[in-house]
């Protein structure tokens, strides 16, 4: 049997639309995030979630506009950022996400603490990949509030989930990549 190319890329499109995440689910795992952290006063950061979301892991097989889909770790979450939201590198406990895994602790129905969950079990579903998420993306900011517009955010996502891309090859490249990921944040949420 001879595929065409037309049918070959349909048929990777239907696979990666069947192992996908809606953004229905996305925007629902993300008020569950917010309201398990008790983050409901922090101004924007839905919003901020669902556009980092789309930088990181969105798609849609028509293009970039509307992005319907995202990876199954749509924040792209790695063991270090995890990590960050318990301890620091030295192991001593992270005192700024204290008040956020205690109210973790407190409103969720998991049978660990936060500072005892798997990483492996958090990238791998949905609402505990999206509570790290907004935990690391609090962290990060450290009490600077999310920008009033998309190219605020984009600043923003570009320092908080690209700072080792900022370390790589001379100044003048340095400045380009961080520029293209800005640009590229903007065109996905725009």
């Amino acid at each position: 049997m001879i595929i065409t190319e037309k049918r070959l890329r349909s048929i990777i499109r239907e696979s990666i639309l069947a192992e996908s995440i809606t953004r229905l689910s996305l925007e629902s795992a993300i008020d569950n995030a917010i309201k398990k952290l008790e983050l409901e006063s922090v101004s924007g950061l839905r919003e901020f979630m669902l556009e980092i979301a789309n930088a990181e892991s969105g798609h849609n097989p028509r293009g970039l506009s509307h992005i319907t889909h995202y990876n199954s770790n749509p924040f792209q979450m790695t063991n270090i950022a995890i990590k960050a939201t318990s301890v620091w590198g030295d192991g001593t406990e992270q005192e700024s996400t204290a008040a956020m895994r205690d109210a973790f602790n407190r409103n969720s129905n998991a049978i660990n603490t936060w500072s005892d969950q798997d990483y492996a079990e958090i990238k791998s579903n949905l609402k505990m990949s999206t509570i790290a998420a907004a935990m690391y993306i609090m962290f990060e900011l450290d009490g600077q509030s999310i920008g009033s517009n998309v190219e605020e955010r984009a600043r923003q996502w570009e320092s908080i989930y690209n700072k080792e891309a900022g370390e790589i090859g001379g100044e003048e490249e340095r400045a380009e990549k961080k520029e293209s990921q800005i640009q590229m944040y903007i065109r996905k949420n725009s």
